[in-house]
């Protein structure tokens, strides 16, 4: 059996950490502890994708620790593990967006099969965050007027309305619009406004 994805623990307890390392590792995964929520997202934008375990009680508010992980990387499926949860909280750690709920304590069985169940998610998610670097590729490119003309025209303005907004010509949205294509390497500039849509997993930063 070849080697498995990494992981990264993010428990605040030490001893737990130690464990899960040990664990994990026996089992060929890659497993990486973090003490901290904020130790974690330090070291995101260097780690390659894997699965995330993140305890409900870190020191750091778990809600704003999986809401920046989730906006920062689609690739790392993320198992929130607590102790003594009840319904609501579960549902609540769903709701914000986590893949799955692991209650302590658990067996090395249901980690192992938590984990497992979460790296299957991994290559579509990879996929999802190749689409999040051509989005943000794609946007870097533009101007700042550019992305004005492309967000009046995202929400259904005409070329004569885009134009009286912006206290322009239609010829010039009209350039504007052409310019935008070819940055986006389309033909039409409904593919455009896709293009960056269906990149931003249907969340626009315009």
């Amino acid at each position: 059996m070849g080697a498995k994805c990494p992981v990264y623990i993010v428990l605040k307890d030490a001893s737990i950490r130690r464990h899960l390392v040990e664990t994990l590792r026996a089992e060929l995964y890659h497993p990486t502890p973090f003490a901290s929520g904020s130790d974690f997202l330090e070291a995101l934008n260097h780690l390659p994708a894997g699965v995330a375990l993140l305890d409900l009680h870190l020191a750091d508010n778990w809600v704003d620790v999986l809401t920046q992980l989730l906006w920062t990387r689609k690739d790392i499926p993320v198992v929130i593990t607590a102790e003594n949860a009840n319904i609501q909280t579960v549902v609540q750690v769903i709701k914000v967006g986590a893949d799955d709920f692991l209650e302590q304590p658990f067996s090395k069985k249901m980690l192992l099969e938590v984990i497992d169940q979460a790296s299957d998610l991994l290559a579509s998610r990879e996929d999802l965050q190749r689409q999040r670097a051509r989005a943000d590729s794609l946007l870097k490119k533009l101007t700042r007027r550019e992305l004005e003309v492309l967000r009046l025209i995202q929400s259904n303005k005409s070329n004569e309305a885009a134009a009286n907004e912006l206290h322009l010509s239609v010829r010039t949205i009209e350039t504007y619009r052409l310019r935008i294509m070819r940055k986006c390497g389309v033909t039409k500039f409904s593919d455009a406004i896709s293009v960056v849509a269906t990149a931003l997993d249907g969340r626009s930063k315009l």
